[in-house]
């Protein structure tokens, strides 16, 4: 099973960098990729996250992406879960982060799905 997230990160000069983070559960460090390629690789400590291996990354972007993990889950939580709801009415989530020191709470509904078929239209 591997973690998955996805991370965009502001640039000094306006550009966004998108940037992916995974982890293979069980295992301590972070991969962190732009297009499937390896930047490098980030553990966090007691202290804080620090690089692992691989190109050196900004102290801006490693300390962005610890911090990125739970806001990051919101985000996909929102657009992804609203796919996977049958009822027709909305649910309200309360979702914690795994030492509930954050949380979130979303109201969210099914997707209106769209007909295989168009309706006849009279004239």
């Amino acid at each position: 099973m591997m973690n998955k997230l996805g991370f965009s990160f502001n640039l000094p000069n306006g550009d966004i960098m998108h940037l992916q983070l995974k982890q293979v559960k069980g295992a301590k460090p972070w991969l962190v990729l732009v297009h499937d390629q390896e930047l490098g690789r980030i553990v966090k400590e007691e202290e804080g996250w620090k690089q692992h291996s691989g190109e050196v990354l900004s102290e801006e972007l490693i300390y962005n992406i610890g911090l990125v993990n739970f806001r990051s889950f919101e985000k996909m939580f929102e657009e992804f879960v609203p796919d996977m709801i049958k009822e027709e009415w909305a649910i309200n989530f309360k979702v914690y982060n795994h030492n509930f020191d954050e949380d979130f709470v979303k109201q969210l509904r099914r997707k209106n799905e769209k007909p295989d078929y168009y309706a006849i239209k009279k004239w």
